[in-house]
């Protein structure tokens, strides 16, 4: 898949690499198509049917857009790989003005298209990344363990910034969008860590349907102190800190769901502390896209102690964010792994998202 502004070379570079053994699907191919997407993604079943490779030669600016291919490709057993179209908007202004006839885009449309880029990630389900600058493609992650490094990098940088050592640092091993599959090991692994380090606070995601690795680390952590009790062993408090989610039809961040009876408390951070924490944003230079819309709310944190609520129950009405994004999973299967889990555990799903 090529994702990026009109402009910028994809249609070149595509006919240049893929063109000869690809089966080629670009809106250019039918631009009069009433529902261009539907149309779209009838082309990939089509062609991956037929046992074909498939490129698709497409702004796809947006992580829905991407998804629907994604989906497609994984029901096939297809192998994905994106090649992201570094934003230059001068540049795919200027380059579109040397078009001629119905090559040229109006340039409001390469505005909207800029307005609307979300950059890719492997964690959208690709399963290589390449970024494409003037020059050529070059190798950010090609695979989820350098994708996996990359991250790592950037979060030390973060830590670095904090004052905190890599030390610090504790990973129980689950990967992106894998965390509700090991819930049960997640949760023994994290009570041993409290059992170890006695802390007197944790603070862990909201379950709100944002993310399944989020949703995942509110059922953890309530679990993990469920069994310290259980077990006769004090446990630490629990505070949620607050983390996106579907509110109506766009993401809110930056604030909890309501639940009866929650008391937020607000941190106002000075400016020397929103300072350090723009720079611990900046340091997650591949998520620099993602991180946008949490930019606008550093100023001001809220937390609450972590209310009681049923895992195997939804978090809200209506479709889950995550869902929207076409992960691969849904809330349906979450919660059936969540409910699987705490009879594992012991606990039911109620008792083993309780608030401690």
């Amino acid at each position: 898949m090529l994702v990026g502004l009109q402009g910028l070379g994809k249609t070149t570079f595509r006919r240049q690499r893929f063109d000869a053994t690809h089966a080629v699907v670009s809106r250019d191919l039918f631009r009069n198509a009433s529902r261009p997407l539907l149309r779209q993604r009838a082309l990939v079943e089509e062609a991956l049917a037929a046992g074909r490779s498939v490129v698709v030669d497409n702004t796809s600016p947006a992580v829905a857009d991407r998804a629907a291919v994604l989906e497609v490709a994984r029901r096939f057993g297809a192998r994905t790989a994106c090649y992201f179209f570094q934003p230059d908007v001068r540049a795919a202004i200027a380059r579109n003005a040397r078009r001629e006839g119905k090559e040229r885009v109006p340039v409001v449309g390469i505005l909207a298209t800029a307005k609307r880029l979300v950059a890719p990630t492997l964690a959208e389900g690709f399963d290589r990344l390449f970024v494409v600058k003037a020059s050529g493609p070059t190798g950010s992650p090609e695979s989820a363990g350098a994708y996996a490094q990359l991250r790592r990098r950037e979060l030390d940088s973060a830590l670095a910034e904090a004052g905190l050592a890599e030390r610090t640092v504790v990973a129980l091993g689950a990967t992106d969008q894998d965390a509700a599959c090991q819930l049960a090991p997640l949760a023994f692994a994290f009570e041993r860590l409290l059992a170890e380090a006695r802390p007197a606070l944790v603070i862990t995601h909201p379950y709100e349907g944002g993310h399944p690795d989020h949703d995942a680390a509110a059922f953890v952590a309530r679990a993990a102190v469920a069994l310290l009790r259980r077990a006769g062993l004090p446990g630490p408090r629990l505070v949620e800190m607050t983390s996106y989610h579907a509110r109506g039809e766009a993401l809110e961040t930056g604030a909890f769901l309501p639940v009866t009876g929650a008391r937020e408390v607000a941190r106002r951070l000075s400016p020397e502390l929103r300072a350090r924490k723009e720079r611990m944003l900046d340091a997650f230079e591949s998520q620099r896209a993602v991180l946008q819309p949490f930019r606008t709310q550093v100023e001001v944190e809220l937390f609450r102690d972590a209310p009681a609520v049923d895992v195997a129950a939804p978090p809200h009405p209506g479709a889950l964010w995550y869902e929207r994004l076409g992960f691969g999973m849904t809330g349906a299967r979450w919660r059936e792994l969540a409910r699987r889990a705490a009879a594992e555990l012991g606990l039911d799903a109620a008792g083993a998202a309780a608030s401690p």
